[in-house]
């Protein structure tokens, strides 16, 4: 959820709000939820909205910092104009010192990383669905000219509905998007995002596909890099790897894995045209499944505008 040049969140300088204490006279604190080297998040009561919340707090070495306090602006003006079920909601913000925060709605289902480590992988009518849900939200996100950039296992829920977490590093865009940085989570992120390149909603598809392989398989698509090399292609070894066919990784219907490995093309113009387009693939794996309970829509309704 960060520039992959900066820390882990656990290594940055923290409010170091105990349990009980105030982010403001509005908000007490219930526990921590993590964070990265902008925010700090935390669990908390709102005694305005009178429920819990999650609560993304700038960290104090960033109060001061325009790149943090821009991003900070970004972060609100897109999520407030983004409602949809499958994204987390923004319920208000404050940008008042000593401590901006944005307070969005808090989620308790399991993250698919969280499932991942300690269940292990997805059954494949769970991850063709849980695609169709994400995929969902990205066309929403990108019929608003918004690219999420960061779409993880770390940054989606399993429960029902699944939503789309985290527009901290999302980035407005009527069209191919120059990148000035390396920018998203190193494993899952495509060539263009390694290499300051244009991302696209595509960038976004080969994010999810890195995240569906992963989730069905328990397996990464790419080499772990070394994010202390200089060599670029150490540090993102996708730049220069195929990966494994996901069939030969896990036992999943040839289609999923054909599916899944268009995603992960080098080349943007080989993927999946749009988000709506491989909502629909990964739904017909299900209809050949025949498990009507999961279908996302009912079979030959038409889904999508001509």
């Amino acid at each position: 959820m960060v520039d992959v040049a900066e820390r882990p969140g656990d290594l940055e300088p923290s409010w170091e709000i105990q349990r009980g204490g105030e982010i403001d006279p509005t908000l007490v604190v219930i526990g921590t939820l993590g964070g990265g080297s902008r925010y700090e998040v935390l669990r908390a009561w709102d005694r305005t909205l009178f429920c819990e919340v999650a609560v993304k707090v700038i960290r104090p070495n960033r109060v001061a910092d325009d790149r943090a306090l821009e991003g900070f602006d970004r972060e609100v003006a897109i999520t407030q104009r983004l409602v949809h079920p499958n994204l987390v909601r923004l319920l208000r913000w404050s940008a008042v010192p000593p401590r901006p925060y944005i307070v969005l709605e808090y989620i308790t289902a399991q993250t698919l990383a969280d499932h991942l480590a300690d269940i292990g992988p997805v059954s494949v009518p769970e991850i063709c669905l849980l695609g169709v849900r994400l995929c969902s939200a990205l066309h929403h996100l990108h019929q608003h000219n918004v690219l999420h950039l960061d779409v993880k296992p770390d940054n989606l829920t399993l429960g029902d509905p699944p939503r789309l977490l985290d527009l901290g590093l999302a980035r407005s865009a009527a069209g191919p998007l120059k990148l000035r940085s390396s920018l998203g989570t190193p494993a899952y992120m495509p060539r263009e995002q390694c290499s300051h390149g244009y991302a696209t909603p595509q960038s976004d598809l080969f994010s999810l596909g890195a995240t569906l392989y992963e989730g069905v398989s328990g397996m990464q698509p790419f080499s772990e890099g070394d994010s202390d090399s200089k060599v670029r292609e150490e540090r993102y070894p996708q730049l220069v790897e195929e990966a494994e066919p996901l069939h030969e990784v896990a036992e999943v219907p040839h289609a999923l894995s054909q599916i899944v490995m268009s995603c992960l093309q080098h080349d943007p113009r080989r993927r999946p045209r749009s988000a709506a387009d491989l909502a629909i693939a990964l739904h017909s794996v299900l209809e050949d499944m025949k498990i009507e309970e999961l279908y996302a829509w009912p079979k030959g309704l038409r889904v999508q505008r001509r």
